[in-house]
């Protein structure tokens, strides 16, 4: 039927035209022109500004979508969230978008695009500052509504470039976008890195899209009051209505969904899928590249990359596509090169590149061939597909995976790809068989073959038959597709907060204890409970303190520096030099509140928090337990105490040490306790701390037994004074007999027996100032030997303890939800105290002497006071140099065990060599509990960042390392002592008289000992790191205290 055939149509048929039959018929609805389908007859002096309006449209909402992938692991960790939430967030405006795409192009036109682009412009620019927002206050919800408006604002001006330019004017938007999203991509990681905040990602598209208000204001004025009137566009219902095509203004029916064209609703059978699976990819393939071992920022460069040859190529592509035809045959190509893309990167060793290259082919013709089959479908096809739910559905897919990896969600998109691939030859079919090769020729070809038509309604390749069943059917599949999506959404969700509800914390710490003191490392103390709890579990071998136990419980409590947190130095030896340290942020003497305290965070988060043990981040009751978050808490306050609760009756007219008085320093609940009426007759420490830690576990009321807990065992044991239960000690007699040495190589044997040190590490020299067992007397020997029997006693009671607690969490049912460390808080104590100037000057030896009794009968007993030296400590520590108080790897390289089912099923779960941090432990219990880490500000107050990184994705095999041997630094410094590593390089600077008083550097992979100074031979990495190391003195706000001249001096 021609155009003057159609005048003399019927006035039921003329009513029952729409825009759709009326584009198919030939009726050019958007110019007037003899020529609708010439590129030429509107002069580019008047298409500038529509073409502007093209390019600025997507600017900010495609920037917006662009940079979610690189900080995909980003807003998981910030904003709390798993990765089918993730899905929900970067399908959320292509979820608008995909549902409404014909009545929206209907709209536009229908109505014309004018004052409905303007709207959707305005609307865009809405959703991005809703999604700026968002992401401001730390709320993936109103993200997600950010996007959604954002969806219901995607428009496109093709109506100015008529049928035969469609695929160049998609084509150039296609490369426009991609040129922001490959911008936006680029630089998402580097504005977090450089910033300190990821956030300013989501406020740069906002100007974006003030930007493209404006030009498309613009071009309505232009339009109305520059461009000829024959030039302008004609709203579709005008043009209807002045063609007699509808009989009155105003009519229209909603039942012109239901007589499209069959043909093309083959649109939703593939490129649902097609596209749904290409959005995945495209989404997640920098988190995969993450998870291969690459940095997140090279991941986020890797994967944005893959928009380079779509920038280049698509207009290309279009202009190809409208000139040789063959639009299926595309379609049918698109598939395979995923297919290919997904393969290797899913599953080969290539460099992901190989895989981007492929990917990004099939970027260029994913949705171009389809979207000009169907002008009338246009509506940001680059995402149809995920807005049901396809990026839901893979996030379920890497929820449900261990490790969250991507090995089921890659295995569907080949399945899908290879559907897409089998419907495309079938349309290749049915383009031969039923729409006259219609969609194979060329547009002339096309032009040329319409011109010997007679009879439209009867050539297959004119004929547009309706079929309202399959419509139906049609849209009842989307329907499903849409419900199903978001049933496994749903049920995901629900099932992490039920049958996989967040799991308990137990993290217990050892104070003073040696790496290699326990069963799991290689030493001949008794310890089952360690030896059950690493063989379920993973025991690290590279794990790091700080180089003493209050900096080192400061960093566990806030993921942060101790520098940062408040312990800056030893609060008793900052009590010495009071006014040297007062007002130095940092240096404050207890966990201050420029940090959000993990009790504090995950009490916010309904978690029940107890403590029982050492504090020794505060003596105040504002400093207290209770005060920084637990909701039930017992304490010892200070560093050290009495094991069995006994204190002489000291002459209150003398100088005695702090740490061998005890009143006013217990509390419990934030009330200062009284030791000698409170604290049971049979007192000692690992036994009491332990006793209280369980009764507040199974006093919990209903309400507090429903919340998941979080329990801090904080034991007292082995520090000095050394003691323990008599008939434990005797368990250990005559074990030591043949001095430290001795048992310093048993247990390098046995180090190197458990893979825990390299076969050919080769141990420091014994450190400190003590003689040679050689040298010593019989009578000598045996005393020494007889500490060391009560230290092992001390660890044997404390492993005894530990057994207890995990057999109560086993009985009750919890033991399976609970994570657990165990860890030293620094090396072993290997310090003389009554060699140390400072405390000859508090009167230590007047104490020893005068009220205590430490015979070689009596060591051990309540009224003994004694520690082991540097002898035995070296034979903990090593193969490593030095001991507590040093930052050589003696003082700050410690067990840790980790036990959590969750993660024993992968390769990480037995033995970890890589490095890690206590900082660490805050931010892998917040993953793990699925709670937000806190922003910029916790409780009204101004919070300094988390430094450490989580062990979620390490432990459970998604990851191959914590930190990034290239680019984590991590630094140490007390009482002048340095360090800073980076990867397997450590510079470390040890001053006089205790060590060279210069800056050395060790490969402590090769080298534990720190044997070989490498500090010549790699000037330029010594350098690196000395660089590295004024960095971190800037950013931890660290100062250098001089001794000798009692003053404040800058490094």
């Amino acid at each position: 039927m021609d155009l003057a055939s159609k005048s003399k149509a019927s006035p039921a048929e003329s009513e029952k035209s729409s825009p759709i039959q009326l584009a198919e018929e030939g009726l050019d609805i958007s110019q007037e022109t003899d020529d609708p389908s010439s590129l030429g007859k509107i002069p580019w002096s008047y298409k500038w500004l529509a073409l502007l309006c093209i390019v600025s449209l997507p600017i900010g909402h495609t920037w917006t979508g662009s940079a979610l992938g690189p900080l995909k692991n980003t807003l998981r960790e910030e904003l709390g969230i798993n990765n089918a939430q993730f899905g929900v967030i970067s399908s959320a405006d292509a979820f608008v978008n995909t549902v409404f795409p014909i009545i929206g192009g209907l709209i536009l036109d229908w109505w014309g695009p004018n004052l409905v682009t303007i709207c959707c412009t305005s609307v865009i620019l809405v959703g991005s500052v809703v999604a700026a927002v968002g992401v401001q206050i730390n709320l993936w919800r109103v993200l997600v509504s950010g996007h959604v408006l954002m969806g219901f604002g995607i428009a496109f001006f093709y109506h100015w470039f008529g049928v035969s330019g469609l695929a160049f004017a998609f084509g150039l938007e296609n490369a426009i976008a991609n040129t922001v999203s490959l911008v936006s991509g680029m630089v998402a990681i580097p504005i977090k890195n450089g910033t300190g905040w990821y956030g300013w990602t989501f406020w740069i598209p906002v100007f974006f899209c003030v930007f493209s208000l404006a030009v498309n204001i613009a071009y309505v004025c232009f339009e109305r009051f520059v461009i000829p009137a024959r030039f302008r566009l004609t709203p579709g219902r005008e043009k209807a209505i002045a063609e007699k095509h509808l009989s009155k203004k105003g009519k229209f029916s909603w039942n012109v969904l239901f007589s499209l064209p069959w043909a093309y609703l083959m649109l939703p059978a593939t490129q649902l899928l097609q596209s749904g699976a290409a959005g995945g990819f495209s989404t997640s393939s920098a988190d995969m590249i993450f998870m291969k071992g690459f940095s997140e920022e090279v991941a986020g460069y890797l994967a944005t990359a893959q928009k380079i040859l779509p920038i280049v190529l698509s207009p290309v592509v279009g202009l190809a596509i409208d000139r040789y035809g063959h639009r299926f045959h595309y379609v049918a190509t698109a598939p395979i090169l995923w297919i290919i893309a997904c393969s290797i990167l899913g599953f080969t060793d290539l460099h992901p590149t190989v895989a981007l290259v492929f990917s990004s082919l099939a970027g260029v013709i994913n949705a171009m061939p389809l979207q000009i089959c169907i002008p009338l479908l246009v509506a940001d096809q680059a995402k149809i597909g995920t807005a049901f739910g396809m990026d839901v559905v893979f996030g379920a897919l890497q929820d449900d995976t261990d490790g969250g990896g991507y090995e089921k969600v890659l295995l569907v998109a080949i399945g899908i790809k290879a559907w897409a691939f089998f419907l495309a030859l079938s349309y290749i079919f049915v383009d031969f068989r039923f729409l006259g090769k219609g969609m194979t020729m060329t547009l002339k070809q096309r032009e040329a073959r319409e011109a010997e038509i007679v009879d439209r309604d009867a050539d297959p390749l004119t004929k547009r038959t309706s079929k309202p069943w399959f419509t139906i059917m049609t849209f009842g599949l989307l329907i499903a597709i849409i419900a199903s999506a978001w049933a496994v959404f749903l049920s995901s969700t629900n099932n992490m907060a039920s049958s996989a509800k967040r799991p308990n914390f137990l993290i217990i710490v050892a104070d003073d204890l040696g790496f290699s003191d326990t069963g799991p490392y290689g030493s001949e103390i008794s310890t089952p409970a360690l030896d059950r709890l690493a063989k379920d579990g993973v025991r690290m071998t590279d794990f790091h303190t700080a180089p003493a136990c209050s900096p080192t419980r400061a960093m566990l409590m806030s993921g942060t520096d101790n520098h940062v947190a408040g312990l800056g130095q030893m609060a008793e030896f900052m009590a010495t030099n009071a006014q040297a340290f007062k007002g130095h942020p940092g240096y404050e003497g207890y966990l201050n509140f420029r940090i959000a305290a993990l009790p504090e965070i995950l009490q916010d988060a309904g978690y029940f928090t107890a403590m029982s043990g050492k504090w020794h981040l505060g003596l105040k009751p504002e400093h207290s337990p209770s005060a920084r978050g637990f909701t039930k808490s017992v304490a010892l306050l200070p560093g050290a105490g009495n094991h069995f609760n006994y204190e002489p009756d000291f002459d209150p007219d003398l100088n005695y040490p702090s740490f061998m008085k005890s009143e006013g320093l217990w509390m419990e609940d934030g009330r200062v306790i009284d030791r000698k009426s409170e604290l049971p007759h049979d007192f000692y420490s690992t036994n009491y701390f332990t006793n209280r830690l369980l009764q507040f576990l199974d006093e919990r009321t209903p309400v507090e037994a429903e919340q998941p807990f979080f329990a801090y065992l904080a034991y007292t044991a082995p520090h000095w004074p050394l003691q323990a239960p008599k008939h434990i000690i005797e368990k250990y007699r005559g074990m030591y007999s043949d001095g430290p040495d001795e048992l310093r190589m048993r247990r390098i044997k046995q180090l190197r027996s458990l893979g825990l040190i390299p076969e050919d590490a080769i141990p420091a020299p014994v450190s400190g100032t003590s003689p040679e067992w050689k040298h010593l007397s019989a009578s000598e020997q045996a005393e020494s030997a007889r500490k060391m029997e009560v230290y092992a006693a001390m660890v044997d009671v404390m492993d005894q303890n530990i057994g207890r607690v995990l057999d109560r969490l086993e009985a009750t049912g919890e033991l399976d939800n609970t994570f657990v460390v165990f860890m030293s808080d620094n090396g072993a104590e290997g310090a003389l105290l009554e060699a140390i100037p400072i405390m000859r000057s508090i009167g230590l030896l007047e104490a020893l002497q005068n009220h205590f009794d430490n015979s070689m009968d009596n060591l051990g007993n309540a009224n003994s006071f004694f520690w082991y030296g540097p002898r035995w400590a070296s034979a903990a520590t090593a193969p490593s140099r030095g001991f507590k108080g040093f930052t050589t790897e003696g003082g700050i390289r410690c067990p840790c065990i980790v036990r959590y089912p969750g993660f024993q099923s992968n390769g990480n779960y037995q033995i970890s060599h890589d490095f890690t941090t206590v900082m660490d432990i805050l931010p892998t219990c917040l993953e793990l509990a699925g709670v937000q880490a806190p922003g910029k500000t916790f409780r009204g107050r101004e919070i300094a960042p988390i430094r450490g990184k989580s062990w979620v994705s390490y432990l459970s095999g998604a990851k191959p390392w914590v930190y990034d041997a290239n680019l984590d630094v991590t630094g140490w410094e007390l009482f002048g002592l340095r360090g800073i590593r980076r990867g397997n390089f450590k510079a470390v600077l040890v001053p006089l008289p205790r060590g060279s008083g210069e800056w050395e550097l060790y490969n402590v992979a090769r080298d534990p000992g720190e044997l070989k100074n490498l500090a010549h031979k790699k000037k330029s990495i010594l350098n690196e790191l000395l660089m590295e190391w004024e960095n971190y003195f800037a950013e931890t706000g660290m100062f250098e205290f001089d001794i000798k001249n009692r003053n404040v001096r800058g490094v």
